[in-house]
C-alpha cells in the first residue's frame, strides 16, 4: 500500500485523512492512488514530493497547498557564545499560556491549514492550540523555549530532538515585538 491512513488527522478534522509515502512518483502512479484513495473515502490527502510537479491533477479537487524548505546547520562549526542570542528560558506554568497560544497561531498564519479554503478558520486556530498544549506537555517537543520582554512572551520556539537532529515545529515572534 502507498498511503496511509492518519488516525489524528482523521479524528481533530473529522473527514477521513491519509497521506500518500512515495515521496517521488510518476503522474499515472499518483492518479492510481488518488483513485484507490477515491474509492476508501479518503477526503483530505497530503503527498510531500521531493521535486515541484505540473501533473494535471484538477480532476482530484488538488492544489498546491505548501513549499517546504529545510535548512541544516552543524552547530559543531559555529561558536555559540560568539552569537548575540537573546536570553530564551523554558516555557513554565508561571508564564500566560493564553499569550503562548496566540503566538502559536501567529507562527501559522502562512500554513496550509490557514491559508487553505477548504480549512474552517476555527479549525485552523483549534490545531495550533492543540500543537502548543502538546508540545508543552512534551507529546510533541522536547523543549519550549520563550523570549520575555516586560513579563509578555514575545517570542517562542518548540523544539525535539529525534536521533541527535534537532527539529523545530513551531518558531513565532510575537507582532508588537518583530523588526527588533
Amino acid at each position: 500500500m502507498n498511503y496511509k491512513l492518519l488516525s489524528w488527522d482523521t479524528k481533530f478534522f473529522n473527514i477521513k485523512t491519509g497521506r500518500i509515502i512515495p515521496a517521488s512518483l510518476q503522474e499515472n502512479q499518483l492518479v492510481s492512488i488518488l483513485v484507490e484513495m477515491r474509492k476508501e473515502k479518503f477526503k483530505l490527502v497530503y503527498w510531500a514530493s521531493e521535486q515541484q510537479n505540473t501533473y494535471e491533477l484538477q480532476a482530484y479537487s488538488s492544489m498546491l497547498a505548501d513549499k517546504k524548505t529545510t535548512f541544516e546547520i552543524n552547530l559543531q562549526n559555529i561558536n555559540l557564545d560568539k552569537l548575540p542570542l537573546p536570553k530564551a528560558k523554558p516555557y513554565c506554568s508561571s508564564f500566560p499560556f493564553s499569550q503562548l497560544e496566540k503566538l502559536a497561531i501567529q507562527s501559522g498564519v502562512y500554513s496550509r491549514f490557514a491559508l487553505d479554503t477548504n480549512f474552517p478558520h476555527e479549525k485552523f486556530t483549534a490545531l495550533y492550540k492543540t500543537w502548543i498544549r502538546k508540545s508543552v506537555s512534551g507529546e510533541m517537543a522536547d523543549e519550549v523555549l520563550v523570549i520575555m520582554q516586560n513579563n509578555h512572551i514575545a517570542g517562542m520556539v518548540t523544539l525535539a530532538i529525534e536521533n541527535g537532529v534537532g527539529d523545530i515545529g513551531l518558531i513565532a515572534v510575537d507582532e508588537k515585538f518583530r523588526g527588533r
